[in-house]
């Protein structure tokens, strides 16, 4: 974890500066910069040292509002005139800490100096088309404000097209699968100028063409925001004993939006800090071979700590629907009913959807979850369990006004009273999951205990050994 004295000094004196820079350069864009520093160190195991990562993604930019070309060189040395960083570092590392911030503009031609400077210069690039295009229309502000949209959206083709080209791709030491994927949807956009112009325009909101770039405001509401970062600086689990303060990082092995909302609300307070594969750059190919749900997401769970080296915990669910013949059951296979490959949402709902439709008087049947948990740290099970949850209607009529909101079928599941689950409120869909929460609430309460226990143990252990 980073020292709290070292990030408080940075939260309070360091980060604030960025307000002097353009928009394209504030603290919005450090604060990325930051969470992908970790994200790095953590996907390819480069142990470096966490409060040196956190002072080189903090100053990189600083400066930027000084001299854009020179600001590398001025952050390293704003860095390294800043005495009261003599307080956290030792002379060793100040100097690498500096040259890792004047490194992070390397061209291939000039490799960075050292490992952080690998590092910081590939949590510096882009992931996001999203970001680039509201980065590059702020920065347009600052530097071309009279040229016109048309003529800038030409321009930014062009300069984007040759730093993504695959000819010619930028400086990436670290190549992660997030960065991989963000490469083939730039590429795919700029083969389609008129494609990708519009997407520009939408993303910043931009009304007008014939407008010059100064009479547009763009995404000001997504770069305008409070400097203060968020205190999950690493993946990496606290040694905190009161429970009160207990902080924890864990990976999902889920990149389902809903379950990742559900698993949120249902562990609020606990004082956990969830991620998923898909913000470490890690792909999800596990093959769940088992019988049983708690087996499956013991499996998915081991898998995805062995490769983050994070405590997992993994999901599991099957469905049993009363009228469907045996032969028919979804049971552990929703997604994948009879070895078809992976479906989507949509796909899995209109799968199971006219099968009911086909298959059940009325085109609806009683039917309820059977849910398998389990949390992976390392080699270690933590904990599992499993747990059935109420009864529902699965009904083949689709609400096709709804919208989903904890679960990917209710536009076809309604509670025994009749209502869609997509249109109840949030507190009603409470109500009714209640049981899931508990259930899952209850998990991670017993995990935790034992987590601590474990890491008690191992503090005794260790005290033991020193003893001897």
């Amino acid at each position: 974890m980073v020292n709290q004295l070292l990030e408080n000094y940075i939260i309070n004196n360091i980060l604030p500066l960025y307000e002097k820079n353009d928009l394209g350069h504030n603290i919005v864009h450090i604060k990325e910069v930051i969470r992908r520093c970790f994200v790095l160190n953590q996907t390819f195991q480069l142990n470096l040292d966490e409060n040196m990562i956190y002072a080189i993604a903090s100053y990189h930019d600083l400066g930027k509002y000084l001299d854009h070309e020179q600001h590398h060189l001025i952050a390293g040395q704003m860095f390294f005139e800043d005495k009261n960083m003599s307080n956290f570092f030792n002379d060793e590392q100040r100097l690498m800490i500096k040259e890792a911030i004047e490194d992070h503009r390397s061209s291939k031609e000039d490799n960075p100096r050292s490992p952080y400077g690998k590092l910081i210069s590939s949590a510096d690039r882009n992931t996001s088309i999203e970001i680039v295009f509201i980065r590059s229309f702020f920065v347009a502000h600052e530097r071309m404000p009279e040229m016109n949209i048309e003529d800038y959206l030409d321009y930014t083709i062009k300069r984007l097209a040759k730093k993504y080209s695959e000819d010619n791709p930028e400086n990436m030491f670290y190549e992660d699968g997030v960065y991989k994927k963000f490469l083939v949807d730039m590429r795919n956009l700029l083969k389609q100028p008129d494609k990708f112009k519009a997407e520009y325009c939408k993303i910043n909101r931009i009304k007008s063409r014939k407008h010059k770039v100064c009479e547009e405001p763009g995404r000001i509401d997504l770069v305008k925001q409070d400097y203060q970062p968020t205190k999950k600086s690493t993946f990496q689990k606290t040694n905190i004993n009161h429970e009160k303060d207990f902080r924890m990082d864990i990976l999902l092995a889920t990149n389902n939006k809903h379950k990742i909302e559900f698993i949120k609300m249902a562990a609020n307070g606990l004082g956990i800090n969830f991620h998923t594969p898909k913000e470490l750059g890690l792909q999800l190919n596990v093959e769940e071979n088992g019988t049983t749900a708690v087996e499956n997401a013991i499996i998915k769970a081991a898998t995805l700590s062995q490769l983050s080296s994070m405590p997992t915990f993994a999901w599991d669910m099957g469905m049993h629907i009363k009228k469907l013949p045996e032969n028919l059951q979804p049971n552990l296979h929703i997604r994948r009913p009879f070895g078809k490959e992976e479906l989507s949402d949509a796909d899995m709902v209109e799968y199971w959807r006219r099968l009911v439709a086909q298959n059940c008087e009325n085109g609806e049947s009683p039917a309820h979850y059977f849910d398998g948990v389990a949390l992976i740290d390392g080699n270690k099970l933590v904990n599992s369990a499993s747990f059935d949850v109420g009864t529902f209607i699965f009904t083949s009529i689709k609400n096709e006004n709804g919208i989903p909101k904890f679960n990917a079928f209710d536009q076809v599941r309604k509670t025994l009273d009749n209502k869609y689950f997509c249109d109840l409120t949030e507190k009603e869909n409470l109500k009714y999951d209640s049981e899931r929460t508990r259930q899952i609430k209850k998990f991670f309460q017993t995990a935790l205990v034992k987590i601590n226990a474990l890491n008690q143990t191992a503090k005794d252990n260790n005290m033991t050994c020193e003893k001897l």
